[in-house]
């Protein structure tokens, strides 16, 4: 393969057809395409050749393409393939998404109404859960590894669609095992629990934990108290889940969804006796 310097729409990697360039140029290129003989609609991600060294690619990108191939569930991205071209070039085949960052509706909303919150929040803890049911924990939960695919917040209606997909989690560890990889800076160090900051072996108790500081953020962003009433079952339930102590938070993502169930019953039934007092 001898990559174009500026755009790669047209070429073949493997048996996908590169389409449409979605994404600007940079080390990670994004492509629209589709399987050149089943005709199936796929996401190509572009890692040029030279970019990163090939240790990098069998303890990073390849690694974090098998963690999420192990999970067939609807709120977490299809890998179809993963490799590497005689000249380096390395590519991520995924199903096709069409969507935008969680992080990046965050920036222009800076908080979202508490029903897409509590839905987006569900669907993500609906996909940790089937890594859970697996042994395997996530370790990059934060908004830049949800896309939103579909609902008001991207202005598409797909009727029983998935509003979400999870991606870019990292290489995850088994319950019980330390957090594998350095800890990272910035905001991502915000949703680690911390006992994975520590270094100590995980239990499910760190993903709920970065699954309370996600919910705290999509209900307040830049804001305090609007969406967060003290004392109400949501508010209730991101306390217990950002517990300083493991054992401190809900058992287990079945029992987080549970009382999210009630907190949004809750909510609804309050919003109903207000709306009624008007």
């Amino acid at each position: 393969m001898n990559p174009d310097p500026l755009n790669l729409t047209g070429f073949l990697l493997n048996n996908y057809l590169l389409v449409k360039r979605v994404s600007d140029p940079g080390n990670l290129e994004v492509y629209s395409g589709r399987h050149q003989h089943l005709k199936r609609p796929v996401t190509i991600q572009v890692i040029r050749a030279g970019t990163i060294q090939h240790e990098v690619w069998e303890e990073h990108v390849a690694a974090e393409a098998r963690f999420l191939a192990q999970v067939v569930h609807a709120n977490v991205v299809h890998i179809y393939d993963v490799g590497i071209e005689d000249d380096g070039t390395i590519y991520v085949i995924t199903e096709q998404l069409d969507g935008c960052p969680l992080d990046q509706i965050l920036e222009e909303r800076s908080y979202l109404e508490h029903g897409f919150a509590l839905r987006v929040t569900r669907e993500i803890a609906r996909g940790i859960a089937a890594f859970h049911r697996l042994g395997q924990l996530t370790s990059e939960l934060d908004p830049a590894s949800v896309v939103v695919v579909n609902g008001p917040l991207v202005d598409r209606n797909l009727p029983g669609e998935p509003w979400v997909k999870l991606m870019d989690l990292g290489i995850g560890c088994k319950v019980g095992s330390p957090r594998s990889g350095g800890v990272p800076d910035g905001e991502a160090r915000r949703y680690l629990a911390p006992e994975a900051i520590r270094g100590e072996p995980l239990t499910e108790h760190a993903d709920i934990y970065s699954l309370g500081i996600l919910l705290r953020d999509l209900l307040l962003g830049g804001i305090q108290g609007a969406n967060l009433v003290q004392g109400s079952a949501v508010e209730r339930l991101v306390r217990d889940c950002t517990a300083i102590g493991p054992g401190d938070r809900p058992a287990t993502v079945l029992d987080f969804l549970d009382r999210l169930d009630t907190a949004e019953a809750n909510w609804s039934f309050g919003a109903a006796i207000q709306s009624n007092l008007r």
